[in-house]
């Protein structure tokens, strides 16, 4: 609460606010010393300077007592020198802002262009030097003053010249119960640009508003981070939530730009599969593509005989050869057209379409008997979806808890997988890493696993990236690499919160 004005604190001195008004007086006057000799001298003023004629409940006492009042906080206005924090909101450039972060104590909206390290030398800016030497001043006061009101401006200021890790320490030890000074920790971790610290700041803020739901502040730094971590169904809500609580400000302004980013449409594979053409779905859908083409598609054909769903296989088959030679569906499709009988593929591709089934549904001891019959017959058909039909039996195998038995069937695959075959490598080198995981072998779960991100990096199979970043991360923190591990998680967040 900002100190009192004059209405207010006369009506208090006449005794004529109501309870709840009165009750926030008081507990201001607990924590300003300005407010409170201001209200003491008013009474004082007012009992010797007020005629006996003169009633308390009259105006003209109210009004001798508002003069009074209003000459004494003027004077004490005058007299007493800004706070620390008034400096520094005093000192912050006008025309962009340092932090990107919103921090608590008044500062003006502005826009945010990315922290002063990236900008021109600081001798050439002197808003910039304005800003340092009042920074300076306030931690200068601050190696004197030990009062929390010092120490969180020290804590803005620290932010402010770029020293976020030192800000982390200063706010944390004042944090307390206050929930502007968490607000700003968050800020401050935020502020660091490490990956790791993000949990952090979102504890933070979340800790802010466990103490005050509707603190603008802490509501705009929740939704700048949970949208930073790659989190963007949760940063949709956020920047509503806030919204609702700061509807007009120029940092609502703000928050709708990232609202509507995040609101953005995206289409799916299903809704554009009848609209668009077999090069346009493998260009905008590449992963979907390829894998509907090998599995739903020709099982399909397998099973009615579906002659449309066989010639857009074919078609997805030839773009993907074509876009990013990745040639395993072409081929499929191939040896089908090549079949003098088919009963062998049919067979197979049935088998095959069961055991992924099974396998999704966790019936292992029926998606090890399918995949084996798949793997079997796809062979004598000269279909190369026998590979990915013992690609699927070694996951399986893995799920068993035999990673040792995976990782060396894994590795005879790979051996005999053309390398034109690039998605399902990929897949091959993703699941070693799942079994070097599984055997603490670091190392080689992240070689994998980097491996097959590089591959479906390139073949833009975002989703399959985003999970083979999981596995990246944890490896990474197991090594101690924090921040490595959560630049790995965000982007994987980025994409699982957008595909749903």
């Amino acid at each position: 609460m900002s100190c009192i004005d004059e209405e207010i604190l006369g009506a208090f001195v006449e005794g004529t606010l109501d309870a709840e008004r009165r009750r926030e007086v008081m507990e201001h006057l607990d924590t300003c010393e300005a407010c409170t000799i201001a209200a003491g001298m008013a009474a004082e003023a007012l009992r010797e300077e007020a005629p006996a004629v003169v009633k308390p409940s009259s105006r003209a006492w109210w009004f001798a007592a508002a003069a009074v009042l209003a000459t004494i906080l003027l004077g004490i206005a005058l007299l007493r020198p800004s706070s620390p924090m008034q400096k520094l909101v005093a000192a912050v450039p006008a025309d962009r802002r340092e932090v990107e972060a919103r921090l608590s104590g008044g500062f003006a909206w502005a826009e945010f262009r990315g922290p002063a390290r990236d900008e021109s030398p600081t001798k050439s800016d002197p808003s910039r030097l304005k800003l340092q030497g009042a920074a300076g001043d306030v931690l200068a006061r601050a190696a004197k003053d030990s009062s929390r009101e010092t120490k969180h401006a020290a804590g803005i200021a620290l932010m402010l010249v770029d020293d976020a890790p030192k800000s982390i320490e200063t706010l944390r030890a004042i944090a307390s119960d206050d929930a502007k000074i968490w607000s700003d920790l968050a800020a401050a971790h935020f502020a660091t640009g490490r990956a790791s610290q993000y949990p952090q700041a979102l504890a933070a803020a979340d800790r802010a508003l466990s103490i005050d739901a509707r603190l603008p502040e802490a509501l705009f730094n929740r939704a700048l981070v949970l949208e930073r971590m790659g989190l963007l169904a949760e940063a949709r809500k956020a920047w509503q939530r806030y919204l609702e609580i700061d509807p007009s400000s120029p940092w609502a302004n703000e928050a709708r730009a990232h609202l509507a980013r995040l609101n953005a449409e995206h289409s799916s594979f299903e809704h554009d599969l009848p609209r668009l053409s077999a090069l346009e779905l493998v260009a905008k859908y590449p992963q979907q593509a390829r894998t509907w083409g090998e599995g739903p598609f020709l099982a399909e054909w397998a099973e009615r005989g579906d002659a449309k769903k066989l010639t857009l296989a074919r078609d997805i088959g030839d773009a993907l050869a074509k876009r990013s030679n990745e040639t395993l569906l072409r081929d499929a499709v191939a040896a089908i057209d090549h079949a003098a009988d088919s009963r062998a593929l049919v067979e197979g591709h049935l088998a095959y379409r069961d055991g992924r089934i099974a396998y999704s549904r966790r019936d292992l001891a029926k998606a090890v008997t399918e995949l084996a019959h798949a793997a079997d017959a796809l062979s004598r058909g000269g279909s190369p979806m026998a590979l990915a039909a013992r690609y699927f039996a070694a996951n399986v195998v893995y799920d068993l808890n035999r990673p040792e038995d995976a990782f060396e069937q894994l590795t005879s695959l790979l051996a005999t997988t053309p390398s034109s075959y690039r998605a399902l490598r990929a897949q091959m080198f993703w699941q070693r890493a799942l079994c070097s995981s599984t055997l603490s072998h670091w190392s080689e779960a992240v070689a994998d696993a980097e491996q097959a991100r590089a591959t479906f990096e390139s073949l833009g199979e975002d989703s399959n990236r985003a999970f083979v970043d999981v596995i990246i991360a944890e490896a990474l923190e197991a090594s101690e690499e924090i921040d490595r591990a959560w630049e790995r998680r965000a982007s994987a967040f980025e994409i699982f919160s957008r595909d749903g």
